[in-house]
């Protein structure tokens, strides 16, 4: 991938984000029309995964170099990054979307900082506002405009948008569905209130865990992401990512192959494809997501190592975010709350001081 050297940052910046629009695009259509419950985005998860070690396979001509410490570094990504998605999605499960959103949010501010204090970065007064007005716009964007806070569960459908800048599952919407909860939830989609305090306290403690881990894995791997393209083996940003996915493969394999034993097959999907001409085109577009996720990968990797991280990771996530709402406007013809719009015009402000 010597090639990405002679490409304009701002043009990787916008294929880097456009690829991960993409790839949310296709998880919207999934989780509405498709998934089931968590089960069903451990298939996607898979899926998406493997297609990136077969992308990556090809790209290379099945003929990569993998030095020791990038298998090491490769191994770590692969599990900080399928526990981040993991926990990420059994948070949302359990708790609110709300508060999910804008702790992992937080997440850029790990590996923006660890550039000032390890790599000795520079950032200056105009970056750390825009770093601040970021954070912002993500409060204001999960407001549903009547004061009250979402805290509808996992059940039925959820949008992730796999890779923002730190590879983190953001989710955008949910959907009502089946039972799918510790505490119970009513099939009509609302969530029952737990009868027993203790239950309360139980449910509440593992949300606290569970979205702890998730900030931090997020975090941590653009903090990895950095260490690699930093070090003596930084061309081999692509060996790293062939052992990355294949190791977030594996582990979604276990964690798919648990659910089933405990849930049973058709617990993960809650429409099925009505022929085998329709299961063909989900499976297509299933790998489409996990091409543009790769492509998402690659690119970040790369930038990561020629841009400071207190701009990139900010930048990234800000602009992804205002595009996903710009797209849930135009194209799923969504109303805005105020305190919303008010999110997408910090937003944008964010970004162009970030460009700056």
């Amino acid at each position: 991938m010597d090639f990405l050297c002679y490409v304009p940052i701002p043009l990787l910046l916008i294929v880097t984000v456009s690829a991960a629009l993409g790839s949310g695009t296709i998880n919207r259509y999934y989780s509405k029309n498709v998934v089931g419950g968590i089960g069903g985005f451990y298939f996607f998860l898979l899926i998406t995964s493997a297609v990136s070690v077969f992308s990556i396979a090809v790209i290379c001509g099945f003929d990569m170099y993998i030095s020791s410490y990038t298998a090491v570094i490769g191994v770590v990504f692969g599990i900080v990054t399928a526990l981040s998605s993991v926990c990420t999605l059994y948070a949302i499960e359990i708790g609110p979307w709300s508060y999910t959103t804008v702790i992992t949010s937080f997440s850029m501010i790990i590996p923006s900082l660890a550039g000032v204090v390890f790599w000795n970065e520079s950032i200056d007064a105009l970056t750390v506002v825009g770093m601040i007005l970021v954070v912002c716009s993500v409060v204001l964007s999960v407001q549903t405009g009547h004061g009250r806070k979402r805290s509808v569960r996992l059940n039925a459908a959820a949008t992730s948008e796999i890779a923002t800048a730190s590879d983190s599952i953001s989710v955008s919407e949910f959907a009502a569905g089946p039972e799918n909860s510790e505490c119970g939830v009513a099939g009509n989609g609302t969530a029952e209130i737990c009868k027993s305090t203790a239950c309360n306290k139980h449910t509440t403690r593992n949300w606290i865990s569970a979205v702890t881990l998730a900030a931090l894995a997020t975090g941590a791997i653009g903090v990895i992401q950095k260490v690699h393209r930093l070090s003596d083996h930084g061309n081999e940003f692509m060996s790293m990512l062939f052992i990355a996915f294949s190791v977030q493969a594996a582990v979604y394999v276990i964690a798919l192959t648990v659910f089933t034993a405990k849930n049973g097959r058709a617990a993960a999907l809650s429409a099925q494809p009505k022929n085998s001409r329709a299961a063909l085109l989900l499976l297509l577009f299933i790998c489409l997501a996990g091409l543009c996720g790769m492509i998402n990968h690659v690119v970040n990797l790369y930038l990561v190592g020629v841009m400071d991280g207190a701009v990139f990771f900010p930048l990234v996530n800000g602009s992804g975010l205002v595009l996903v709402t710009l797209l849930s406007i135009f194209v799923y013809k969504e109303r805005l709350s105020v305190m919303q719009w008010i999110g997408l015009g910090i937003g944008i402000a964010a970004v162009i001081m970030l460009c700056v």
